[in-house]
């Protein structure tokens, strides 16, 4: 019973004992699923979503909402792809100019919110048709690109042991701790969960709630550029219609790894775990052979559903 009240009161312990039970059902199943190679695939394969999901978190955690975020990270890799192929840019100057792109948008949706007292859900929606507008007045077209520093990132690898991980991977894993730390231990941090947690007491403390609200929005964008150009590193190209519904994919993955849609409880550490999560449910359907990519999406729409009903349940269960 108390092992339960503390599953209860901690979501990110939750989401803990439900990856460890799936890892171990799935492994007991398939041969060679457990190993550091499928974990070097999955670290690398999800940094895309990864990062978004942080900046979900972020904004969810102040008590917000950003549906912009997968739009921003079509707009922003497929911007960084023109910026090198027709631009002659370094990879790494364009990269710089759509994030800092991502950002201002990202602030912009902020200031619209805050100043004209309008719903983050109205005003992200708008977010959503104007980058993904902006997406496709850029390039019709998937354009590839090529660049030997794009090339020596893809043959880049650091080895831990049996661990093979690339620089998209690692720049996954830096953030997660970063925001980790962030979130934990800094001023900022502890303003955004206050803001989020409770809006008015907040403003009582004189903690300006409008200011934070807004740059997290920007961090939010940002994040989501950044995603973008990890497309851009990972698939070689960029694309306007690429990261269709990731932002319902970022928000799934923060709220199964334990932060509320309701402001102020998440973890960086969760929202990566929730990442993992439906990564591994990729692989797992990827062993199994049988089953279409489609049910991918299945998969993570159960467990999501399932999470958040069993989280409900157990609350329901602690408050009796």
């Amino acid at each position: 019973m108390s092992a339960l009240r503390e599953l209860a009161r901690k979501p990110l312990a939750l989401s803990c004992a439900v990856f460890a039970v799936l890892v171990v059902l799935a492994g007991a199943r398939y041969d060679g699923l457990v190993s550091a190679a499928v974990l070097s695939n999955l670290i690398e394969d999800n940094a895309e979503l990864g990062l978004a999901a942080l900046g979900a978190t972020w904004v969810l955690i102040g008590g917000g909402l950003d549906l912009s975020i997968g739009s921003v990270c079509a707009c922003a890799g497929i911007g960084a792809a023109k910026l090198i192929v027709a631009g002659g840019l370094d990879p790494f100057a364009a990269f710089a100019l759509v994030v800092g792109g991502g950002v201002a948008f990202g602030a912009l949706q902020g200031l619209a919110i805050e100043r004209l007292s309008l719903p983050p859900f109205l005003v992200t929606l708008a977010g959503l048709f104007v980058a993904r507008a902006a997406a496709l007045s850029i390039e019709l077209e998937s354009l590839a690109v090529s660049h030997p520093t794009l090339a020596a990132l893809g043959d880049a690898r650091l080895r831990v042991g049996e661990l093979s991980i690339g620089p998209l991977g690692l720049a996954w894993l830096g953030a997660t701790c970063l925001c980790a730390f962030a979130l934990a231990s800094s001023r900022f941090g502890r303003r955004v969960r206050a803001v989020g947690g409770n809006a008015r007491a907040a403003l009582h403390f004189g903690l300006a709630p409008a200011r934070v609200r807004i740059e997290l929005y920007a961090l939010s964008a940002g994040f989501a550029a950044l995603a973008g150009c990890a497309h851009v590193v990972y698939g070689g190209s960029g694309s306007a219609i690429a990261a269709s519904g990731l932002e319902l994919e970022a928000i799934a993955a923060a709220v199964v790894g334990g932060t509320s849609l309701a402001g102020g409880v998440g973890s960086a550490l969760g929202t990566a775990l929730g990442v993992a999560l439906f990564g591994f449910i990729q692989t797992v359907i990827l062993f199994e052979g049988t089953l279409g990519a489609g049910w991918t999406r299945v998969a993570v729409g159960g467990l999501f559903l399932g999470f958040v009903a069993l989280r409900k349940v157990l609350e329901t269960w602690v408050r009796r």
